[in-house]
């Protein structure tokens, strides 16, 4: 993510909290993943400025949660894609 930069700890949360619900998806824990991803929005309303990193985050989150409320295998594969693109971003320039 360019531009508007966050601070590194926020990146740091953000990326962890990302990455806990990936592998909890992996791990077939839903409950954990719903959980980490109620985080993630809430550490992006309090600390990510509005703008386009606020609404990339926003925005996978929402494509997650619809990608669990559908479930099946195909669904969890491309839950925990957006969470690894997502974690990816935060972590790039």
């Amino acid at each position: 993510m360019t531009g508007n930069a966050l601070p590194p700890d926020v990146i740091e949360v953000l990326v962890q909290l990302l990455t806990e619900a990936s592998v909890a998806l992996e791990n077939g824990d839903e409950d954990t993943a719903r959980a980490a991803l109620d985080t993630v929005e809430r550490v992006t309303k309090n600390k990510v400025p509005p703008g386009p990193q606020c609404d990339r985050l926003t925005h996978c989150c929402h494509r997650v949660e619809n990608r669990l409320d559908e479930a099946g295998t195909e669904n969890i594969a491309v839950a925990r894609e957006y969470l690894q693109s997502m974690a990816d971003r935060l972590t790039e320039g």
